[in-house]
């Protein structure tokens, strides 16, 4: 499959719809840029989406303030259990 994509502001571009679909991507997902023999390589890196998906969630519940902290590891066993 073959596309084009232009280089916007800050280098950044568009993976186009199709190539994201087929290759699953979403919002989020990690890609792996490398350079070879001066040619730009991006491949997806594979994870547990739905893991991917809670750490996404927990990082916005820390920036929002909505998190527990303990003073210890033993602390903590003691409220989890």
């Amino acid at each position: 499959m073959n596309t084009i994509a232009r280089i916007q502001s800050r280098g950044t571009f568009t993976i186009p719809k199709k190539i994201r679909d087929v290759l699953d991507l979403s919002n989020g997902d990690m890609l792996n840029v490398n350079l070879k023999n001066k040619k730009i390589v991006i491949e997806p890196i594979k994870t547990d989406k739905s893991l991917q998906k809670d750490i996404l969630n927990s990082l916005e519940d820390i920036k929002k303030g909505d998190f527990i902290s303990f003073s210890s590891a033993k602390e903590m066993r003691k409220k989890i259990s």
